[in-house]
C-alpha cells in the first residue's frame, strides 16, 4: 500500500463502548471500523440508536459534514416513507428531534461492495438541512425543525423501522463510528516507482481497521468511484500526519472516473484539491490522464493552486458538471524542486464542461475544450455581475493557446473572463454558440470586467464577439500572415537567405530570419493595416553562391502578405 490517508474529520464516538450511548450494547463480532458497533433488536418496530453528551456545534465553518456508519438488517420500508422511513439520521437537541430520511429497501447510500458490504456510510450537511426539509424529507419525532439547535445537537445517531425480528435473538439494527467535519481526508505517501491511485484510497476506505471506514470514496466497478467528501492530494505545510513521513505526496492514475455523489451536502463543502508546500519541505506529484472528475449535484471547487506542486500533469482529463471555479498554480516551479524546471504545470487535451471559472494561472494550458460554463458571483468585479468561463487577468496569456470555447447559449455564460488591465494574446481561439456582435446579452465570447483598457492580439482562430463592463474598453487586433518566398532565376528556392521585413513607419521588426528548405521565411503581423514595409533579402555567405541583395516595398493588408522575390546571382564577387 503506497498511499497514506489522514483524516481531518473530529471523531464524535467510535461506538466502541456505551457509556455515551441512549441503549443498547457492544458487540465485537460485527463492525464496520474497530473494535465494536453498538447494536439492538428492534423487532417489527421503531426506535433509535445515538449518542448524546454534552452539545456540539455542527454550524462552525468546516464542521457542518455529519457522517454516520449504520445498518438495518431486518426488512424495510422505503427511504422516504415519512415516519415509517426505514433507516434514517437522528438528530436532536434534548428538545426537538428530528428525522432525516437516507435509506430503505428502495435506496441504499453509501455502501462497499468490498471487505465490508453491509454498513453504509449516511452524510448530511447542516446548512443543507433547511433544504431537506423543504423537499419533505424530514420526519420531527419531538418538536419541530425549525426549533432545531444544529449549533447545540446531543443527540447523533439513526432512526430504525423494521418490518421483521432479528434472527435467532440476534441484533438487527447497528450504528458505528460517527464523524464529522467538511475537510475530508489528505492523501500522501507514494513515489514515483509505487506511485498512489485511486483504488489504493478506496482500499483504506473499506478496512475496518481502527481509524478507516472513512466513509468518503468507494468502488463501484473496476476504474469507477463514487466520492461524498473532499479530497485532498498532498501534504500542506503544519498538516498532522500519521503512517510516515509527510516528504513525499506522489498520485499517478489513468482510465479512473471519479463521480461526486448526489448527496446532502451544499454547494460550498466538496473540493478536490492538490496540495503543495511553498517550503520546499514537501514535495507533491500529481498526474492524472484519460479520466473524469464529475458531480451527480452537488457543486465541486477543483484547487491545483498551491505553491510548491512540485509536477502537476492533467491529459486529456474532462471535468463534467461540477458547477464550481477550477484552478491551477501561478508559480512555475515549486520552491526547493529537485527538477530545475520551468514547464511542470501542464494541461493538455483537457475538457471543462459545466465548470465554473477555470483559472489557468501560470500552467502550459494548451489544446482544451471550455463548454457551457456556469455564472458566479465575480467577487470584486466593477460591474458586480455574473461571469464565467476562462479567467485571463494579470498573469497573462503566454502559456495559453489552441482553446476550443463552446456554449448551448444559456444566458451569463461567457467564453472568456478578463479581470485586469493589459494586452493579451489569443493563439488559435475557436468559440461556437457566443453572441455574433458586441453587446451585453451576457453570452459574448469576452467578457472585459477590468474596469480599464484592454488589448486583444489575435493570432489565427476567430474573432470574439465582446462585452465590455463598467469602464472597460476592449481593442481586438488580428494578427496576419506575413511570408517570404526568396528563388532564384530559375525559380529554384534559395535556402538560408538572410529576410527581413520591417515597419516603414518606425523601422519596427516583423520577420528577422534565414528562409528554410523551401525558401520561406514567415512570420505575423498584429498593427493597424494597411502597414507599408521594406522587405530586405540577401545571400552571400562565403563558399555559397552569392546574389545581388534586394531591397523591395510592399504594403501588408488586412489579409496579410505573401510576397515572391527572386534574387540574380553575382557572379562578380569573390
Amino acid at each position: 500500500m503506497s498511499v497514506l490517508i489522514f483524516d481531518t474529520r473530529t471523531v464524535l464516538d467510535q461506538a466502541d463502548v456505551i457509556t455515551a450511548w441512549n441503549q443498547g450494547e457492544i458487540i465485537t463480532t460485527q463492525f464496520a471500523e474497530s473494535t465494536g458497533v453498538v447494536v439492538l433488536q428492534v423487532n417489527i418496530a421503531t426506535d433509535q440508536l445515538f449518542w448524546t453528551g454534552t452539545a456540539v456545534d455542527f454550524t462552525v465553518a468546516g464542521d457542518e459534514m455529519i457522517y454516520i456508519w449504520s445498518q438495518n438488517s431486518a426488512l424495510q420500508n422505503s427511504w422516504n416513507a415519512g415516519a415509517a422511513s426505514s433507516h434514517a439520521m437522528w438528530l436532536g437537541d434534548g428538545t426537538n428531534s428530528v428525522v432525516f430520511f437516507e435509506a430503505g429497501v428502495d435506496r441504499d447510500v453509501f455502501k462497499h461492495s468490498d471487505t465490508q458490504v453491509t454498513f453504509q456510510c449516511m452524510v448530511l450537511d447542516t446548512e443543507y438541512a433547511a433544504i431537506k426539509d423543504a423537499a419533505g424529507e424530514t420526519f420531527e419525532s419531538a418538536g419541530t425543525f425549525a426549533a432545531l439547535s444544529l449549533n447545540a445537537l446531543t443527540q447523533v445517531g439513526s432512526y430504525f423501522v423494521t418490518l421483521s425480528k432479528a434472527l435467532g435473538g440476534g441484533f438487527n439494527t447497528f450504528v458505528d463510528v460517527i464523524r464529522y467535519g467538511s475537510n475530508g481526508i489528505v492523501i500522501h505517501g507514494g513515489t514515483e516507482a509505487d506511485p498512489g491511485t485511486v483504488l489504493d484510497i478506496v482500499t483504506e476506505d473499506r478496512s475496518t481497521a481502527d481509524g478507516r471506514a472513512l466513509g468518503i470514496i468507494r468502488e463501484y466497478t473496476a476504474g469507477a468511484f463514487g466520492c461524498q467528501g473532499t479530497l485532498q492530494f498532498g501534504i500542506t505545510g503544519g498538516s498532522p500526519v500519521t503512517g510516515g513521513s509527510p516528504s513525499f505526496s506522489w498520485f499517478e492514475d489513468s482510465n479512473v472516473s471519479i463521480t461526486f455523489e448526489d448527496r446532502d451536502i451544499g454547494d460550498d463543502k466538496l473540493r478536490f484539491l492538490v496540495n503543495g508546500s511553498s517550503t520546499g519541505g514537501e514535495e507533491t506529484h500529481f498526474i492524472l490522464s484519460n479520466s473524469t472528475i464529475s458531480s451527480a449535484r452537488p457543486a465541486v471547487t477543483v484547487e491545483m493552486s498551491g505553491d510548491g506542486i512540485d509536477e502537476l500533469f492533467l491529459t486529456a482529463v474532462t471535468f463534467s458538471q461540477l458547477r464550481n471555479p477550477v484552478f491551477f498554480p501561478t508559480d512555475t516551479l515549486a520552491t526547493g524542486s529537485p527538477q530545475g524546471l520551468l514547464g511542470n504545470h501542464i494541461i493538455i487535451n483537457s475538457t471543462f464542461n459545466v465548470c465554473g471559472m477555470v483559472d489557468p494561472g501560470t500552467t502550459e494550458f494548451n489544446n482544451n475544450t471550455i463548454s457551457n460554463s456556469t455564472t458566479f458571483a465575480a467577487i470584486g468585479s466593477p460591474s458586480g455581475t455574473l461571469a464565467g468561463g476562462l479567467l485571463i487577468d494579470a498573469d497573462g496569456t503566454d502559456n495559453i493557446s489552441d482553446l476550443v470555447f463552446t456554449n448551448a447559449g444559456s444566458p451569463g455564460n461567457h467564453a472568456i473572463y478578463i479581470s485586469a488591465t493589459g494586452t493579451y494574446a489569443f493563439v488559435n481561439f475557436t468559440y461556437s454558440g457566443y453572441a455574433v456582435s458586441d453587446g451585453s446579452t451576457g453570452t459574448e465570447a469576452v467578457f472585459n470586467d477590468s474596469g480599464g483598457a484592454v488589448t486583444i492580439n489575435i493570432t489565427g482562430g476567430d474573432t470574439p464577439s465582446v462585452r465590455d463592463g463598467a469602464g472597460a474598453s476592449t481593442t481586438l487586433v488580428a494578427s496576419v500572415p506575413v511570408t517570404v518566398t526568396v528563388l532564384d532565376v530559375a525559380g529554384d528556392p534559395i535556402a538560408n537567405a538572410q529576410t527581413a521585413v520591417f515597419l516603414d513607419s518606425d523601422e519596427s521588426e516583423i520577420i528577422n530570419a534565414d528562409t528554410n528548405g523551401s525558401g520561406v521565411a514567415s512570420g505575423t503581423f498584429g498593427g493597424t493595416t494597411p502597414a507599408p514595409v521594406s522587405v530586405r533579402v540577401r545571400k552571400n555567405s562565403p563558399g555559397d553562391t552569392r546574389y545581388f541583395p534586394v531591397n523591395s516595398p510592399a504594403t501588408i493588408t488586412s489579409t496579410g502578405l505573401t510576397l515572391t522575390v527572386s534574387l540574380a546571382e553575382d557572379t562578380i564577387a569573390g
